[in-house]
């Protein structure tokens, strides 16, 4: 049996902070937005973690904002097309590093919003739209986690780079003769598939489950058999 630890959320509002005080949790959670990081802003945030951690609470967590400016943080925005938002990502991540380091507490920056599985959904939409930005992200990020993992494993990682050329290769050729095909309403179903793909990924990267991820490929033959079932019954009656 897990042990069952209460934690509690809430913004640095006094009044929201008591009420979660009164629980005594064992873990706080403080989630934030634009405005906390104005100087006003972050003397409250400040005083709300202080308050916290005079309550006994010794597990604090501090949430980056979800959105600035209406827009979701994506930690792949780059700064020509998207320079206040990128600027807004540092900007609150260094000052939610320091928080941490001044009180001794843990940072939580959500990395993206839009779940979606980019080795199989990139190139189908670099071949259907002439859209590429995804699959030069995509690119440049496989780039930076495969310096990271040789210098653990050598030299040996870059084979995988052929592995990886092949396999998002044939998906980019075979996107061109299933274009007539692929409705928005089949792409949302595959994006939705490749969302619990990396959802279970994760999973077994923190070693919490082993979900088996490649035991579920099989379900993106489903939204394709379903919406051909969908239109042999249309065309029948």
């Amino acid at each position: 049996m897990f042990p069952v630890r209460l934690g509690l959320k809430a913004s640095c509002d006094p009044i929201q902070v008591a009420s979660r005080l009164t629980y005594q949790p064992e873990i706080f959670e403080f989630y934030t937005s634009e405005h906390d990081f104005t100087p006003q802003g972050l003397k409250m945030l400040r005083d709300a973690i202080e308050t916290v951690k005079m309550s006994g609470v010794k597990h604090i967590i501090l949430h980056q904002p979800m959105k600035y400016q209406g827009q979701f943080l994506e930690l792949v925005a780059h700064p020509a097309h998207k320079p206040e938002l990128v600027s807004f990502i540092d900007e609150t991540t260094k000052t939610l590093l320091e928080l941490a380091n001044a009180f001794d507490c843990k940072v939580l920056v959500h990395g993206s919003y839009d779940l979606r599985e980019k080795d199989l959904l990139d190139p189908i939409e670099s071949r259907l739209n002439g859209n590429n930005t995804y699959l030069f992200t995509n690119a440049t990020l496989d780039f930076v986690s495969s310096i990271i993992l040789s210098s653990a494993y050598g030299i040996g990682i870059a084979l995988a780079a052929l592995v990886l050329f092949c396999w998002q290769g044939s998906i980019y050729l075979f996107a061109g003769f299933i274009a007539p095909y692929m409705t928005p309403a089949l792409m949302g179903e595959i994006s939705v598939l490749g969302g619990i793909f990396l959802m279970s990924s994760g999973l077994g990267i923190l070693q919490i489950r082993d979900c088996k991820t490649l035991n579920m490929l099989p379900a993106l033959l489903v939204p394709p058999a379903f919406y051909s079932l969908v239109n042999v019954i249309k065309n029948l009656f």
